[in-house]
Order: C-alpha cells, then sequence, then structure tokens
C-alpha cells in the first residue's frame, strides 16, 4: 500500500499484500485525534485546531472552527457533515473512508506511524547510511534489527520493558 500523507494528495493501491485481519474499532474523535497526534507540520509540534480550520478555508473548504475541531477530536461533537470529513480527509491526506473502515484506518495509521519515525533524525539518518551498505551489509543490519526488536517483544511479555510493540 503506498499512501502519501499530510497536507498533500492520497495515491492509494492496495495489493495483495493488504493486511485482512480485523481491526479495532475505534471512534471519530479517536481517529481524529490519531490524525493530530501523528501527522504533524515539525517534528516537534502538531497542528492546532484553528491552524487546520485556517487551512481548510484557505483551500476553499466548508466553514468550520477550532473550536469545534476540538470538540469532534474530543468526542463531544460526533456527527460532523460529510463536507467536514471530506476536508479533513483532504487536509490530513488520507481517504473519507480512513473515518469509516476501521481496517483501512489500521493500514493507514501504521504508515503514519512509519512516517512519523522518519521524521526522527537518528532513524532518517540510519535509513541513508543503510541505503549505501552493500547487500550483505543491509541483511546483517536486518538481522540485527529484528533480532534487538525480538528481545525487546520477549522482556515486554516478560513485563521487563515498557517500550510500544506491535503485533507482527
Amino acid at each position: 500500500m503506498s499512501i502519501a500523507y499530510g497536507e498533500g494528495a492520497v495515491s492509494k493501491t492496495r495489493g495483495a499484500e493488504a493486511t485482512k485481519k480485523k481491526a479495532t474499532s475505534r471512534t471519530l474523535a479517536e481517529k481524529l485525534d490519531h490524525l493530530f497526534t501523528t501527522v504533524r507540520p515539525a517534528a516537534d509540534r502538531t497542528y492546532a485546531h484553528q491552524e487546520v480550520a485556517d487551512a481548510i478555508a484557505e483551500r476553499g473548504g466548508p466553514t468550520i472552527s477550532g473550536p469545534y475541531l476540538w470538540q469532534l477530536r474530543n468526542g463531544i461533537r460526533d456527527n460532523p457533515t460529510k463536507r467536514h470529513i471530506e476536508a479533513l480527509s483532504a487536509f490530513f491526506g488520507v481517504p473519507v473512508s480512513y473515518f469509516f473502515d476501521d481496517d483501512l484506518a489500521a493500514e493507514i495509521d501504521e504508515q503514519l506511524e512509519i512516517a512519523a519515525a522518519f521524521r526522527s533524525g537518528a532513524i532518517r539518518d540510519t535509513v541513508l547510511r543503510l541505503a549505501e551498505l552493500s547487500p550483505e551489509a543491509q541483511r546483517m543490519v536486518s538481522d540485527l534489527v529484528i533480532s534487538a526488536h525480538k528481545m525487546e517483544l520477549d522482556g515486554t511479555q516478560r513485563g521487563g520493558s515498557n517500550r510500544k510493540s506491535r503485533d507482527r
């Protein structure tokens, strides 16, 4: 699956590799909050509600206020108009179906997490250096990362680590 996130167009292609496991059902507020916390204008800050409302207006979108976005994000309001959903989808660079299809939302969230990891200078620099290595050296680094990940998962399962782990 290839999807561009942020203030850009969405290019979505779903192949046979698309995950078919059932995603946990989340509310509109939870999905919107995830977008606010994951899709960022800069690594060190999130979008302000009014900033998103202003950007939607600048693009010719529907009238929407910062306080209304806060209410949607916090579950106080939960029935936005179709135009509001379309505008939010366009702003955050996700398909409208993100808000309605939990399986698709889970796939997109995984991509968003990867994009967020690349905002980290250390991760980005490591990947750029990795690209310069020989295929054999790349396999060695990959094996090392897989081993470290397994060790952390084992530690988490035994209560040894508080690091977040994902189902694989």
